[in-house]
């Protein structure tokens, strides 16, 4: 599994911010690969974005092509913004998942 996550600065208010992220949810729910998107926020901060994880560097580098991606890193009201990528140490996540109780 691969993680991609993006942060920006945004001057959202908190109702706006979520509205928005609701709003844009379902664009996310058919992306090839992608197991879920996590729309986080740090609205002290004002900062905002999102934590990825797709099923592997195929579909990450293949969402990265996408018009939505684009859109997202190329939107000019976004200041700070960050596009960090992480690959998944399974065996670990795997061995915490087993022992979760």
């Amino acid at each position: 599994m691969h993680i991609l996550m993006i942060h920006f600065g945004a001057d959202f208010t908190e109702e706006s911010y979520a509205k928005r992220a609701i709003d844009d949810a379902p664009a996310f729910a058919n992306i090839d690969g992608l197991i879920i998107k996590y729309m986080i926020f740090n609205h002290e901060t004002k900062t905002y974005g999102g934590c990825y994880l797709f099923e592997s560097q195929e579909a990450l580098d293949a969402y990265k092509q996408s018009e939505i991606f684009k859109s997202i890193v190329q939107n000019p009201d976004w200041r700070r913004l960050s596009v960090s990528e992480f690959e998944v140490l399974a065996e670990a996540t795997e061995i915490q998942k087993r022992l979760k109780v």
